[in-house]
């Protein structure tokens, strides 16, 4: 009797504990999807650029390579003087861009040496733009045979796009503030940030051409350049 008694308390403790087991939730069950806003935003700064590069190039072709190269060196060291004398850093010159070229023509089929080329490429900084015209006009009187298209950029790029890249974020949580809002949510946390914007690089000009008197100087105008920054944002919802 009291075998039989001990039989029947294990049958109901197993069958107890199979019906707690079947009370619990499944753990595969899915979970409710997080409720989520994406929104972009986008901003720009216009600004008057204040650092300017470009390249002036020498250009002398002759019979005799040595007094070619003689020139060349000599045109090159006056502009070096008349940059030294504006206060123009050395680190913001570069002149050791030098190129010597034999040329030929043709005569009954035959090449023969004709002379040589020899030219040499200066870059420039200019951290004052205010200064081009004038370095333009002394240029091409020492013999400057050709100015590059000058670029334009700021000497704090990196600092001013932050800056539109900040408003670009703050464009961005006002827009989802108002969507939430409309759609009777709240705004949450931020989920994902995303940039899809650089900081800028330098922008080309046109160049000037040519100068024929002192009276043209100071026509070379920068102009303003947008910087812009955009980004993607993920807000929670409440």
């Amino acid at each position: 009797m009291s075998r039989i008694s001990n039989l029947t308390k294990v049958s109901l403790l197993l069958l107890g504990s199979t019906f707690l087991l079947g009370c619990q939730p499944a753990s595969n069950a899915p979970s409710a999807p997080a409720r989520t806003i994406q929104v972009s935003g986008d901003a720009s700064l216009v600004e008057v650029p204040d650092r300017m590069q470009f390249t002036l190039s020498i250009r002398q072709e002759g019979q005799q390579l040595v007094q070619l190269k003689q020139t060349v060196d000599t045109i090159t060291a006056a502009l070096l003087q008349q940059l030294e004398q504006l206060n123009i850093a050395k680190q913001d010159i570069s002149s050791y861009r030098l190129f010597t070229q034999p040329m030929y023509h043709y005569d009954n089929n035959k090449r023969e040496l004709s002379g040589y080329l020899v030219s040499r490429e200066m870059n420039i900084v200019l951290r004052n733009p205010d200064h081009y015209d004038s370095i333009v006009e002394f240029a091409l009187a020492q013999g400057v045979t050709d100015v590059g298209m000058p670029r334009y950029d700021f000497s704090d790029a990196r600092a001013r796009y932050d800056e539109a890249l900040a408003a670009a974020i703050s464009v961005a949580k006002q827009k989802a503030e108002l969507m939430a809002s409309a759609a009777g949510a709240e705004l949450g946390e931020v989920v994902q940030i995303s940039e899809h914007s650089q900081a800028p690089r330098a922008v080309k000009t046109q160049a000037v051409e040519a100068f024929r008197s002192r009276a043209m100087a100071d026509v070379s105008l920068p102009g303003t350049t947008q910087i812009e920054a955009r980004v993607s944002v993920s807000f929670a919802l409440r």
